[in-house]
């Protein structure tokens, strides 16, 4: 305890000198605005977040701890013996640490809380640390070893946590003589431990534990259910983008539109899948993906990226790539909510088919291939329908017939269409039937090397 308070006194009065004379104290009303600066999405963790903003009291025990700003829309959800979990990090930006994390509890009548701070002493259980190395990953970027997954309902080893940590080391054979050579990945799983509120261990190093509970007008207990969705969401750094101006225009159909019949289930009330779209980097646990990707974490929470590279291609490409993504995107709602993602067309057998699919292609949990395999076969004539769409709803396009109607590697619209549909395709056995016949791998290079270059890249207008 009194090493605790010494070493946050020696932290206070660092601060002190640092500061210029014109800061505010920690707790004012400018730390308090950046205590909530973004609200959360999930409605139980929205509690939380309204409880504190409207508890000076509570608010101030929790700012005087110093353990930095909270992330209320980066929750981890999980589900512990049939109660709805959350886990919410509190950062130090500058510092790029994972100070502490809330633990919340949704019960049938009361939301407990709990604050655990980053110290091996407090830890709630053994091997507690990999938490804070997540979050670490995930909110700076810093590696992407750590990766949490869900196990959706199902019973791991007889026990009812339902949470994992999934973590990786990357395996290299050699030496420095020979070279080395990798390998793959070894991976193993760590459950994520049940946590009482009941414990009367301290849980924040020495300090008074922030602990309690407050009215949960929502709901939880054994159902477990999670809280439904929002709709689709457009991250800020999507918000008029170029990317965005192509998305309008592939919906231009309305409901019709192919990309609209994706994305139609996760707009829907019924939905625990948490979409959002982002315009920014694109790589993925330190391995460059160019143009876009899709991200599931298994905990409710679905990313489509696509890349600030690729906002500098044509229109049409950005467009293939939002479609390709898009349909990854909608084979996970299938493989997680098959009842409510069915917007293309009736599959009535796609988990057994998926299940296929998975067994002959996938190598790892990372590996995309059995999807890729299963979009080339199944849904790339939904890719030229969506393109289409794209297509028919600009009218720079219009033009194009007329300037390629004359040259020798221009092969129709159609085909034009056809060609694109590749992109992200070219591991799948569909790709490599397709182009070990010599007269369709020179067409498809004719249009990719003479034609593409040619489709309109200024800036799209709404």
């Amino acid at each position: 305890m009194r090493k605790v308070l010494f070493i946050t006194a020696a932290l206070l009065f660092i601060w002190s000198c640092n500061k210029d004379d014109t800061s505010e104290s920690f707790v004012d009303q400018e730390s308090k605005n950046e205590f909530f600066i973004i609200q959360p999405d999930n409605e139980h963790v929205k509690l939380m977040y309204d409880y504190l903003k409207n508890s000076p009291e509570q608010l101030n025990a929790l700012q005087e701890k110093l353990l930095g700003t909270p992330h209320w829309s980066r929750e981890v959800s999980y589900t512990s013996n049939g109660k709805p979990m959350y886990v919410i990090p509190l950062s130090d930006f500058k510092n790029k640490e994972v100070n502490a994390i809330l633990l919340l509890c949704a019960e049938t009548e009361k939301l407990k809380y709990r604050l655990f701070i980053n110290d091996e002493d407090a830890y709630p259980a053994k091997g507690f640390d990999w938490i804070f190395e997540y979050f670490k990953q995930e909110l700076f970027q810093i590696n992407q070893k750590y990766k949490f997954e869900n196990t959706h309902g199902q019973k791991k080893d007889g026990v009812n946590t339902k949470a994992t940590m999934e973590i990786c080391n990357d395996i290299w054979a050699g030496n420095d003589t020979a070279g080395w050579i990798y390998k793959g990945q070894h991976c193993w799983s760590i459950d994520l431990p049940d946590n009482s509120f009941d414990d009367p261990r301290e849980s924040d190093g020495g300090h008074e534990p922030f602990i309690g509970d407050i009215s949960n007008p929502l709901g939880g207990g054994s159902s477990g259910s999670p809280s439904p969705a929002p709709p689709v969401i457009e991250d800020k750094s999507w918000k008029d983008s170029k990317a965005d101006c192509v998305k309008q225009k592939l919906i231009a159909e309305g409901n019709n539109s192919i990309l609209n019949k994706l994305l139609k289930g996760f707009n829907l009330s019924t939905s625990t899948i948490n979409l959002t779209f982002y315009v920014g980097n694109t790589d993925y646990r330190g391995n460059p993906v160019p143009n876009g990707k899709c991200i599931f974490d298994d905990t409710g929470r679905m990313s489509v990226y696509i890349s600030d590279d690729r906002l500098s291609a044509s229109s049409l490409e950005i467009a293939r790539t939002i479609l390709h993504e898009c349909f990854h995107a909608y084979l996970y709602g299938k493989l997680y909510e098959s009842d409510i993602h069915n917007g293309l067309a009736p599959e009535p057998n796609f988990a057994k088919d998926f299940a296929e699919y998975e067994k002959k292609y996938k190598i790892s949990d990372d590996d995309n291939e059995s999807q890729h395999n299963y979009m080339a076969d199944k849904y790339r004539s939904f890719m030229k329908e969506g393109l289409k769409t794209y297509f028919e709803a600009d009218p720079k396009y219009s033009r194009l017939m007329d300037f390629f109607s004359d040259d020798p590697n221009w092969h129709g619209v159609d085909y034009l269409y056809e060609s694109l549909t590749w992109g992200g395709l070219k591991e799948t056995d569909a790709w490599k039937e397709y182009s070990k016949t010599p007269e369709n791998l020179k067409k498809y290079n004719s249009q990719k090397d003479f034609i593409y270059d040619y489709l309109p890249k200024e800036n799209c207008q709404k």
